[in-house]
C-alpha cells in the first residue's frame, strides 16, 4: 500500500543565539602628593610710627604662611568600555504532513493456490466484485462445498480521512 501525503512547510528555531554583553570600563581619577613648608608672603614691612614716634619708620619681618610642594602626580586610568554583540537565533525549514492525497494498493498475484480440508455453506450473493490479481493454475483439494450461484458482485470502499495533529512549543527568547 502506498499513500501520498500533503505537506506544509514551517519554520523551526535550531538556536536561540546569545544575549550581548556590555562591560561598562573603569575610571580612577587622577591624584596629587604635596608637602607644605613656610615661606615670607611679604618679606619685611615698613609703617609709619604713631604719638611719639609719627616721625618713625618701623620696619617689621613680614607674615609667613604654607606653601604647597607637589612632590607627585599619579594621571589615573581609564578602561573603555565594551560591548559584544548578540547573535540572533537561527531557524530551518520542515515539511509537515497535513493529510493523504491519494492511497494506492498493489498486490501480488498467487499462482497454484491451494486450500485443503476446508468446508462450507453455500452463500447467496445478489451482486460482489473484487479488484485485484487473477489466481492462475490454483487447486483446491480434499474440499466439501455447496456450490454458490453469484451472477454479478461488487464492492465499493470508502475514503478514509485522516486529520493529524500538530504539537508545537513555543519558546521566548529574552535579550537583556
Amino acid at each position: 500500500m502506498t499513500a501520498t501525503p500533503a505537506t506544509t512547510t514551517y519554520k523551526i528555531v535550531t538556536s536561540d543565539g546569545s544575549a550581548g554583553t556590555f562591560n561598562a570600563g573603569s575610571y580612577e581619577a587622577p591624584s596629587v602628593a604635596e608637602t607644605s613648608s613656610a615661606f615670607a608672603i611679604a618679606g619685611v614691612t615698613a609703617t609709619v610710627g604713631t604719638g611719639d614716634d609719627e616721625e618713625t619708620l618701623i620696619f617689621s619681618a613680614a607674615s609667613t604662611s604654607n606653601a604647597l610642594t607637589a612632590t607627585g602626580f599619579d594621571a589615573g586610568s581609564y578602561t573603555a568600555p565594551t560591548l559584544t554583540g548578540l547573535t540572533m537565533p537561527t531557524t530551518s525549514e520542515v515539511s509537515i504532513m497535513t493529510g493523504i492525497t491519494a492511497i494506492s494498493f498493489s498486490g501480488s498475484k498467487v499462482n497454484d493456490f491451494k486450500v485443503l480440508g476446508v468446508s462450507y455453506n453455500q452463500a447467496t450473493v445478489s451482486s460482489a466484485s473484487f479488484s485485484g490479481s487473477a489466481a492462475d493454475n490454483m487447486k483446491i483439494t480434499g474440499v466439501a462445498y455447496d456450490k454458490a450461484s453469484v451472477s454479478s458482485a461488487s464492492f465499493t470502499g470508502s475514503s478514509a480521512t485522516i486529520t493529524p495533529t500538530l504539537t508545537s512549543t513555543t519558546k521566548d527568547v529574552s535579550v537583556s
